[in-house]
């Protein structure tokens, strides 16, 4: 039988997967992502698969891109309505996650992805925090570094200068 669902297969680069303590820490932070379970703003993970040595994440496809695009082809003429309804659904997503107990400490426009009818979906949980434990083994502080990051989303959603919202030194991911 078939679910009629298309999905989306994340494997991991074999260079961070080549050593066992990187290759756990993927697999922890893949579980954590299907914990998620299903939200609007959440693109979902169904499961974490090891086949043949390679580790498989079935995850939901999401058709419209992601937000780094969408920031190029319509982010300065977007109206105000529209980029405030990608910011709360943003929020909202993120909210989830920490309601979970696990924080995205990779949220930047290319983790985000939109429906083409204009849904979004945060994806990506590729570096977390779980349950009050960085599980990034590259030591960073989590808290800092999502401090960092979420402001700077929100900003390029709405095209504003991330000065307005006190938020300095932005990154150019590109877009």
């Amino acid at each position: 039988p078939s679910w009629n669902t298309e999905v989306a297969i994340k494997v991991p680069k074999a260079e961070l997967i080549a050593d066992a303590e990187n290759r756990h820490r993927i697999t922890v932070e893949a579980e954590a992502w299907t914990e998620l379970g299903l939200h609007p703003h959440i693109a979902y993970c169904y499961y974490v698969q090891v086949l043949n040595g390679v580790l498989l994440m079935v995850v939901e496809y999401v058709d419209g891109g992601n937000l780094a695009e969408w920031i190029g082809q319509h982010g300065q003429s977007a109206d105000l309505k529209t980029k405030l309804d990608l910011a709360i659904q943003f929020c909202h997503g993120l909210e989830h996650a920490h309601g979970k107990g696990l924080i995205h400490r990779d949220i930047k426009p290319s983790n985000v992805l939109l429906t083409q009818n204009g849904q979004l979906k945060l994806t990506d949980f590729g570096i977390v925090r779980v349950g009050g434990a960085a599980a990034d083994c590259r030591g960073a502080d989590t808290q800092s570094e999502f401090d960092r990051q979420w402001p700077k989303t929100v900003a390029a959603i709405l095209a504003m200068d991330p000065d307005v919202i006190g938020v300095n030194e932005i990154e150019n991911d590109g877009y």
